[in-house]
């Protein structure tokens, strides 16, 4: 598959495969920072059948929450998720347009949290 990139505003790279670029649609992943001094470098791959279908690193300030306007089609992927690139974690995450399939990523006080779903 060939693979789209684009580089943000805040200097970030952005990379996704070509069969999802026309599909962009909900916000299936959401970082935060619980963290009041400590800023962090967040990794995430949505990967289905070993095939990355979104990248992309973000730069976490101190209690800051970003939200991925990017999407990928409704189904179950891997998330792989890295932090500092020393902790990781992978999870099976059904990803679509509502709260509750949300991959949900969430640091502060020196450890993370990968989950599916907001809890309303």
């Amino acid at each position: 598959m060939r693979e789209q990139q684009t580089t943000e505003s805040d200097g970030s790279v952005v990379r996704t495969n070509s069969r999802i670029a026309d599909r962009q649609k909900a916000t299936p992943v959401i970082l935060r920072s619980y963290d009041h001094q400590c800023a962090y470098d967040v990794h995430v791959e949505i990967v289905d059948d070993g095939e990355t279908l979104f990248e992309n690193r973000y730069y976490l300030q101190p209690v800051q929450t970003k939200c991925e306007t990017r999407s990928v089609p409704d189904g179950t992927y891997d998330v792989h998720v890295s932090v500092d690139n020393t902790d990781s974690a992978v999870m099976e995450c059904r990803l679509d347009s509502t709260a509750a399939h949300t991959a949900v990523i969430e640091v502060g006080n020196g450890t993370f949290a990968l989950s599916e779903g907001l809890a309303n």
